[in-house]
């Protein structure tokens, strides 16, 4: 997920300065987006308010550096919403954060472009296990290469049965979300 979204999601709730953004990322954050160095933050702080979709004031503090308290602009807002707004496209790899990023910040946008997000991300998964679950797993080892095909077909499908774990949970998860979801009432929730 780019981190220019991440910081117009957390913008449009409330104003926040550099330090605020690197506090949630570290915290709250931390499992939507890899750890992010605080220069990274204030670089692309710098870099979106010379684009226009943020914008800071100055508070003056005694004997202290001034802080600059960040808030989005409407290009900035738009910006977002579009990002929230565009069709999702999955990754290979469930574990990306980018459907967890647009998933976190859905709440600014409608129910339905939401649960379309979904179940594009769940029907790709279904398909994903359907289409190799039942393959060959058999990990072959050369002969001669000193290397026992026994602990290494173990370990192959000690890992397999991780990952599959792991997949079959992920869609569990996402159908209870989706099923929740559609139970809220209303269409702007």
């Amino acid at each position: 997920m780019k981190l220019e979204y991440f910081i117009l999601g957390l913008l449009k709730m409330k104003p926040q300065t550099g330090y605020d953004i690197k506090s949630f990322l570290d915290t709250e954050g931390r499992f939507m987006r890899a750890r992010t160095p605080l220069s990274q933050i204030y670089t692309t702080l710098k870099r979106m308010t010379k684009d226009g979709w943020i914008e800071f004031e100055e508070e003056k503090r005694v004997g202290k550096p001034d802080l600059k308290i960040y808030s989005v602009t409407p290009d900035g807002e738009q910006v977002l919403i579009n990002w929230l707004m565009a069709p999702h496209e999955p990754s290979f790899r469930f574990q990306d954060r980018e459907f967890f990023g647009k998933l976190v910040f859905s709440f600014l946008i409608d129910k339905q472009t939401t649960l379309n997000h979904c179940y594009t991300e769940l029907n790709y998964r279904k398909e994903q296990i359907a289409q190799f679950r039942g393959r060959d797993r058999t990990f072959n080892v050369a002969p001669g290469a000193g290397v026992s095909q026994t602990k290494a077909q173990w370990l192959a499908d000690v890992m397999h049965e991780y990952g599959r774990d792991a997949i079959d949970q992920y869609v569990a998860w996402l159908e209870g979300f989706i099923s929740q979801l559609e139970n809220l009432p209303g269409t702007d929730w």
